[in-house]
């Protein structure tokens, strides 16, 4: 598939894209996905976004119907995501370690 037009090259790109997902979605029964790790989750914590994401993670790697791009693409994101989540737990705990040790001075003083 080689146009010089990038406009209908885009286009064509498109049109393949839907009819794949048309098939695939015809596969499955013509019903969509659905998770069922996505119930309410109470988040107050960056340790409570970690935890659902990991479950998410799971999720994805225990689901045969996902294809090895596409779980790996979602992996990586996942992964991205919790990555950021750690550094932020590691930043609370370690300002909670120096408010807490403040607190200790004031007190002695």
């Amino acid at each position: 598939m080689s146009f010089k037009d990038p406009d209908k090259q885009r286009a064509a790109v498109r049109e393949c894209q839907r009819k794949r997902r048309l098939t695939e979605k015809a596969a499955r029964g013509g019903k969509t996905k659905t998770c069922s790790a996505l119930v309410p989750y109470r988040m107050e914590t960056a340790r409570d976004v970690i935890a659902l994401l990991r479950d998410q993670a799971n999720e994805v790697l225990a689901d045969a119907s996902v294809s090895t791009i596409e779980g790996a693409r979602v992996i990586a994101t996942l992964c991205s995501v919790i990555l950021r989540g750690f550094e932020q737990q590691d930043l609370v705990e370690r300002i909670e370690a120096l408010e807490a040790r403040m607190a200790e001075g004031r007190q002695a003083a």
